[in-house]
């Protein structure tokens, strides 16, 4: 019986009726986000742009500028140029950290590349469900992250990475 009741307990908790509303208050306001970035869909309508959409749970109608997204939140505010240009950042960003992780002679550096690599990656995937822009404590880490990023990119020596393109060319000829 003890273990049913923690059973039923977890069941509950993933499936209840508080994440349904919660679910579709999420559906609601990426609806009404969708709504507004088809009005502008080039360069979106800036910071600080709000909309109001429905919450089930209270029942009310509530303001609300994020979309708990950061795709949502950077077509909202910045429209298609501003999520490429984000998106390219963060592919050139995680290309960059990959190359220093296959192609750094420095064991550390290395390591150091695909750590930081698993990290912004982490933290671009817990953006798809939870808003970055508004913690400022995490977007001073996504910055901080891929500024080592950075300069463990920039650590490679030229002469590194071309001896090593040649040689995994060799290899496969």
């Amino acid at each position: 019986q003890g273990l049913r009741e923690v059973a039923g307990a977890d069941l509950e908790t993933f499936g209840g009726q508080a994440k349904q509303q919660s679910a579709q208050a999420r559906a609601n306001q990426w609806a009404e986000a969708r709504s507004l970035v088809a009005e502008r869909p080039l360069l979106g309508w800036g910071l600080g742009k709000s909309y109001t959409y429905y919450r089930p749970g209270p029942n009310v109608f509530e303001d609300a500028q994020l979309t708990h997204n950061i795709g949502g939140d950077l077509l909202l505010r910045t429209g298609i140029a501003g999520l490429a240009l984000f998106a390219v950042a963060m592919a050139l960003s995680v290309h960059g950290g990959l190359q220093a992780w296959r192609y750094s002679e420095n064991n550390l550096v290395a390591a150091f590349s695909l750590g930081l690599v698993a990290v912004v990656v982490g933290l671009l995937g817990k953006g798809m469900v939870e808003s970055l822009f508004e913690q400022y404590r995490l977007v001073t880490l996504l910055g901080l992250l891929l500024g080592m990023l950075r300069a463990a990119t920039t650590s490679l020596s030229s002469s590194s990475l071309s001896s090593s393109s040649l040689s995994s060319s060799s290899l496969s000829s």
